[in-house]
Formats: structure tokens, sequence, C-alpha cells
């Protein structure tokens, strides 16, 4: 395989090579209403001497469009959107290069009546580096927030832990408007439940991001990209959702909106409260490493149950200062409580000396968690090729843990045994961070396209945990595993990127980042520090060739980075019960990744990548038992190289006018290599999953929608494999009228979805099943108030994400 600058530099040459040749002309404009873009309206590219439909397009948020690949010769550009009259003009391409033009529209002056006039995006679109799912006007909103909804989507999958992972692998960083949620785990699932499936209008699965992104999740990037309001005057939607399974959910949001003129508010809250469990078992046997024989055994039960809440306010204002510049604010504030009661039960078993021990275990544990999240921007048009944005983001994270513990062993006679582990520990933590960028585009006269930016964020971590231990009637500090952990890190990045059309059918695109990281982790009460200082280099490149209108490839490359959360590298023990806990990893080091790409779309209907990635330094959590007291406790290593392959395949089709189809299956093959308590090891295994997605417009304004997901499970790691899952869902909505809307859902309705997970080392060997709170039904109104006028707005700027794991 080449080397990743070698590839680098061969895009390079290309791009250059192409601008040389100059052989292809393309046609940009604008749809305009009124002065402003018109967003979503139809473009069609006609010949002028017969009115021929040659190809068509749909306008982004700022009303531009763009043909590419279109000969010389004499064309007709029409342009129509519901509500507008539609609009045409001629050009003639004599050359080569770019013809630019605007379309303006004008209101209809009176209703169209009996008319249904529909511009509907197909469900499933690609492009440069990524997958669009366009989720607006479709039923896979029915009943369901923004992390329901991304089981759906081809290619991502997501565990009853909230864990999201796109083409069989995680590390996936997660948007909102391009904006970063500063989140991850848990706290990043929790957050996504508080949206709305009906506040999204698109979602890109980003697999190879370009230069402009952070290089942090080295596994691809998940973009939200949440509906505008375009209403003028006060709008709102108001939203009402039971859910019952074994306990209740509830949830409540609500949405206000205020547009006048150069003005644009909105402003939207929820609430939620649920109370989840599972139902968890395990079977642990401790092995002689030189013999492999079994020498002790653990059965281990556990039902806990959680009691969750979740209060979220979005507020989101910008203003047009001029018709080239905007400013606005966008702020996030969330409260999220926890309460767990943890009861596990174990029987140990010394085959040695045939003695029987029982393990009862009772934890009370939680959390209250708030943040904010701010970002103030700014947005000027020096011309329709030239742009600048600033943007300036921060984080305020505040987050308590608690754990109260106790553990008592019996003997074979269930008689208690003298000294149980009584254990309390308070961990309250803060994290602040800030970042600042600026991105600049600029098109020139030869058809390059160039784009630039400049980043520096700053993220502080002040851990401090407090452990106490209940002996001899008094509480005693546990010095040995109480700490106060700091962690500071500095990120300083600039990036470059161009793309160019290379004659008729082809297209190329470059990039390079670089990142300065600056870390700093310090334990006080072990008196000790550890800085690190590197300066690291992300080359991206595309290149896209368009064999007719039916057929379209592309090949990529782009090299990402996973640094290590600070709670990964915190060494804070945190207890599951007296032989089994958790601690994290100061010398983890980033992992790397080089990632390729091919990719094939037919008709924009069949869409096949295949990809290949290696991951140096991977993180991987590792169990380290300790073959004296059979304590195993659970850490973060860098245990391997890891080469990927997967081969994903989409299918989305409008079969008929009330039936859309959504197929897509990916499977991988995985090779490791990597060391594991000082053995080398080595491992090669694949996997698959399918999903289907089907959605129905029965008439008379009834929808339905049905999913099915099914994974065959398989080796996931060097020392773990799961066992096959299934996951199904089914919903239905009926419009009353032009502002009621009641939807119903029922997920996991035959109780299918389990998760088993196997660990196998030379001294360990874990068998554990889970079951979740996954069966539930629900069923929620929606009511809309306010006025329906529309007017298109000028859409947000965009912002990258940073890099954060807060779980």
């Amino acid at each position: 395989m080449p080397r990743p600058n070698t590839i680098f530099l061969l895009i390079v040459f290309i791009c250059a090579y192409g601008n040389l040749l100059g052989q292809e002309a393309a046609i940009s404009g604008t749809v305009e209403a009124s002065g402003i873009g018109l967003a979503g309206a139809t473009v069609s590219l006609l010949k002028a001497e017969d009115s021929s439909w040659i190809k068509s397009a749909f306008t982004d948020d700022n009303g531009l469009f763009v043909f590419k690949a279109v000969s010389q010769g004499s064309y007709l550009i029409t342009a129509t959107s519901v509500g507008y009259e539609s609009g045409t003009t001629s050009l003639t391409i004599k050359d080569n290069g770019e013809q630019k033009c605007t379309i303006p529209l004008q209101k209809q002056s009176k209703a169209l009546e009996g008319v249904t006039v529909a511009a509907k995006k197909p469900f499933i679109e690609m492009s440069l580096g990524k997958t669009v799912v366009n989720i607006e006007g479709t039923t896979t909103t029915a009943c369901s927030n923004v992390l329901d909804l991304m089981r759906r989507l081809p290619g991502i999958s997501v565990d009853m832990n909230g864990a999201i992972s796109m083409q069989g692998k995680q590390g996936v960083l997660v948007l909102i408007d391009d904006r970063p949620t500063y989140l991850s785990g848990d706290e990043l699932a929790a957050y996504l439940k508080t949206i709305t499936a009906d506040e999204a209008a698109q979602i890109e699965l980003i697999t190879q991001p370009g230069a402009k992104y952070d290089a942090s999740g080295d596994n691809g990037i998940i973009n939200i990209k949440l509906k505008k309001n375009k209403k003028q005057g006060w709008n709102g939607t108001v939203t009402l959702l039971y859910g019952q399974g074994v306990y209740f959910h509830r949830d409540e949001s609500f949405l206000i909106s205020y547009k006048k003129n150069k003005l644009n508010l909105s402003l939207s809250a929820s609430d939620m409260e649920a109370i989840g469990f599972a139902d968890w078992q395990e079977n642990r046997f401790y092995l002689d490493a030189q013999t492999g024989a079994t020498t002790s055994t653990s059965l281990i039960h556990s039902g806990p149950k959680e009691i969750f809440t979740n209060t979220a306010l979005r507020l989101n204002a910008d203003y047009d200062l001029t018709d080239k510049t905007t400013i606005g604010v966008n702020a996030r504030a969330t409260y999220h409580s926890n309460s767990d009661q943890v009861p596990i039960f174990s029987t140990n078993n010394d085959l040695a000396s045939n003695t029987l021990t029982y393990n009862n275990i009772a934890s009370h544990e939680g959390f209250v968690r708030n943040d904010v999240v701010a970002n103030a921007y700014l947005s000027h048009k020096f011309s329709k090729e030239s742009t600048l944005d600033v943007n300036f983001d921060c984080l305020i994270f505040n987050k308590n843990t608690y754990q109260n513990l106790t553990n008592t062993t019996y003997d074979g006679q269930m008689n208690p045994l003298p000294d149980p582990l009584i254990l309390r520990s308070s961990q309250p933590e803060t994290i602040k961070v800030y970042s600042i960028k600026a991105d600049q585009t600029y098109a020139f006269k030869n058809g390059i396209k160039m784009e630039a930016g400049l980043k520096s964020s700053w993220e502080t971590t002040d851990f401090n945990a407090n452990v106490g231990l209940y002996e001899n009637s008094n509480w005693v500090n546990d010095t040995g595993f109480s700490n106060h952990f700091l962690y500071r890190e500095n990120i300083n990045s600039a990036y470059i990127s161009a793309s160019k059309t290379l004659g008729k059918k082809w297209e190329a695109h470059c990039g390079l980042r670089a990142e300065q990281t600056n870390t700093e982790a310090i334990q006080y009460i072990q008196n000790d520090r550890l800085s690190r200082s590197y300066i690291s280099l992300f080359p991206t490149a595309y290149l896209t060739y368009k064999e007719d209108s039916s057929n379209e490839f592309e090949l990529n490359y782009g090299r990402r980075i996973d640094r290590p959360g600070y709670q990964q590298l915190n060494p804070f023990v945190y207890y599951s019960f007296e032989n089994n806990y958790t601690v994290g990893n100061p010398y983890l080091q980033p992992q790397f990744t080089n990632n390729i790409e091919l990719k094939h779309s037919y008709k924009n209907m069949l869409n096949t990548t295949l990809s290949f990635s290696r991951t140096t330094d991977v993180i991987t959590d590792a169990y380290v038992v300790n073959d004296t007291t059979e304590a195993v406790y659970n850490t973060t290593n860098n245990l391997a190289t890891n080469n990927y392959v997967t081969l994903s395949v989409i299918f989305n089709k409008q079969l008929y006018k009330w039936w859309q189809l959504n197929l897509s299956g990916s499977a991988y093959y995985a090779s490791y290599t990597g060391v594991v308590n000082d053995k080398s090891v080595s491992a090669k295994f694949g996997s698959y999953s399918l999903n289907m997605n089907t959605q129905l417009d029965l008439g008379k304004d009834w929808k339905a929608e049905a999913y099915v997901g099914y994974y065959c499970g398989g080796q996931a790691s060097l020392i773990t494999s799961n066992d096959p899952n299934i996951y199904m869902e089914f919903g239905a909505s009926k419009k009353i009228n032009k502002r009621l809307l009641i939807k119903a859902d029922f997920s996991d309705p035959f109780n299918m979805y389990r998760m088993g997970i196997h660990t196998f080392m030379d001294n360990y060997h874990s068998d554990a099943k889970f079951r979740y709170a996954s069966q539930l039904f629900s069923f929620s109104l929606t009511y809309n108030f306010g006025s329906s006028q529309t007017k298109e707005r000028k859409a947000d700027t965009t912002d990258e994400a940073k890099r954060m794991k807060l779980d």
C-alpha cells in the first residue's frame, strides 16, 4: 500500500495538473426571493433548442446550486419552489470555466387550488466523503428521539448503553449543526434523547471528514442538522409523550420561535423522566495460565434499577447586521440527575479446596450533572465566492458522582464472615472548555476553491475523589484510593484545503490539517505529574469520477486521531464490588488511523463503499486478574495494531408513491496484533449487520414505518466477542388537522433484544448476558401553533467539533 504522504502528494499533483487542463465548464448560481437565498428550490438544466431535460438539483440553505460537467452550448435554467412563480434564465457556454447566474422568484399572487406541488429530496444521498440522510418530511420521526433515530440509519448501530458505532467501529464524534456537543458515552446518549426526531432535518454520516473538521473522532463524524425556522412572527410546537414498558417513560418538550425582518429567535425546552433496568448474569472462570485448568468460578447476578431525569434548555438567536453580515448566539443548558439501586449476588467456588462462599452487594449510586454550552459567531460574505466565519465556544460542566456500597461475604452455610467492605465515595468534577476559530473560503476565477482556518482550544478538568471505608465502627479516609486529578489540554490547529473540477468527469479535493497538542496531568495525592507536547499532520484527499448520469465513483484518503478522554486517563478506582473495579491509565497514548475508501453510487439508489483502515496504538479495554485475590479490574491500554476492511451497501428506492424502502448491510474483517499480559497475541475475525427500514404513506394522512436491525455477532477485539442480536421497532402517525399530529411507537415488541459479551484470556474467561428496558410502547401528541407565513432565512454558520469524552 502506498504511504499516506505519497497518496496526498499524488492528489495534490492531480489538482495542479487538472488546473492546467481546464477541460470542464460548470454553471452555478443563486435562486432568490426578495433578495434572500431560497432553500430547497428545484433547479433544472434544459437544452435551449428543444427544452429537453438534462439534470436537476436542489438549492442549499443559502439558495445556491451548481451543475458540473456541462458541455459547450446554449441552455435554459428553470427554478421552481412551492408558493412562488417559476423563473427561467438562459445562458451560453462558449469556453471552459464557471458560468454564474441569479434566478429571482416572485410570490404567487393567489394560492393554487386543487394542486399539490412536492419537491422531495431522496431519503439517502451520497456526497463527498459522506452519506446524507434527509429526515425532514419522512415518517422516520414517529415517536422517537434523535438517539432512537440513529438506530435506523444505514451503517449506524447504537447499543443499549448508548454507545454509537459507524460501520462497526466506535470512536464516532457527534455534532449538532456542525457544532460540538462536548459529550460522549452516557452523557451524549442522555442529551440526544432530549432532542425529538421531529426537530431533525438531515443527518450527515461523514466517514471521511475533510481538513476543516477537527482530527479527533478517528472513525468518523455524525452531524445532526436541525430544522431551520422559516415562519414569520410567533410560532411554536408542543409535544407530549408517554411510554410504558416494565416501567414508565414520559417526555414533554416545546419549541417557540419568533422571526421578524432581520431578527430570528428560537427557544426550546424538554423535560424527561424515566425508570430503566437491566438484568445481568455473568459466569467467571479463573484459570491456571500454564495448564488452562479452571481453579475457581463465580456466578454473578445483578438487577440494577435506574431512576433518571433530564431537563434541557436551548436558545438560538441571530441578527442580520447587513445583507452580508450576520451575528448570532447559541446556548444549551442541561440538568441531569440519576439514582441507581444496584443489588449484586455472587456464588464463588474454589475448586482446589472445594469451598463455597457467597457475596451480597448492595450499592446505591448516582450523580447530579449540570452543564452550559454557549457559542457566539459572526459570518460575513465579502462576495458570493468569499466568506469569513468566526466562532467562539465555551463549556462549563459540573458533575457530582456518589456511591455507597456494602459487600458482605458469607461462608457455605450462609454465615456472614467478619469485616464486610463498607465504602462511600464522592467524586465532584468540573470541566471548562474555551475555543476560538476562524474559517475563510474563496473561489478563484480558474475554478479552484480554497478554504483555510485557524483554531485554538483550552480545556481544564478538575476531579476530586474522596473515598471512605467503614472500619472499627468509624469512617476512615482511604488514602490509597482517594485522589485529586487535574488535567489540562491545549490544541492549536491550522488547515488549508483546495478543490477543482478536472475535465468533464473528474473532481479533486485535497487538504492538510496540522494540530499541536499540549497536555498536563497532575495527581496531587501521589504528587505525580505527566506532561506531553506533540504536533501531528492530517492529510485528506478525494477524487471523484462521474462516468455517466447513473454511475459515480469516489476514492478518498484521510488520517485521524483519537485522543484518550480524561476519564480514561484518570487513575481513580471505582468499585463495582470488592473484587471488581475500574481504574484509569494516565499513560495512555493517542491512537492514529489511516483510512482509504472506494465508493460507487448507481442512480443514487445503490451505494457501495469499500474501505480499509489501519490503526496504531489502539486504545482497548483490558482486564487484569490478580492471581492471589482473584480481583478483576478493568482498565484501558494501548494494546494493539488493527487492520480493518469494511464493505457497506445501501439501497434506497421509492418503489411506489406510497412505499419507500431502505436496505443496508455492512460486513467487516479485522486483524489485531498486540500484547496482552506480556504475551504477543493476534486475532483475525469478521462480522456483518443488516438493516431494513420501510416507510408507508397509507393515505388520509396516515403514515407507518417498520425497522429491523440484525447483528450476527462475532469477535470484537483481541479478548472479547459478542453474541448475535436483533432489534425491531414499528411506528404509525396520523395528522388530525393542520396543527395536531398523533404518533404511536412500539420498540422491541417481542422483547428479543439481548447482549452477550464473552471475555477470554490465558488466566480468565467470562460469559455475560444483559437484558435492558428496550421494550416500550409510547404515544405522543404534537401541536403546532402560530402563523403560517414563511420566508427563507440565511443558514446558520457552521462550526467544527472538538473531541470530548465525558462518559
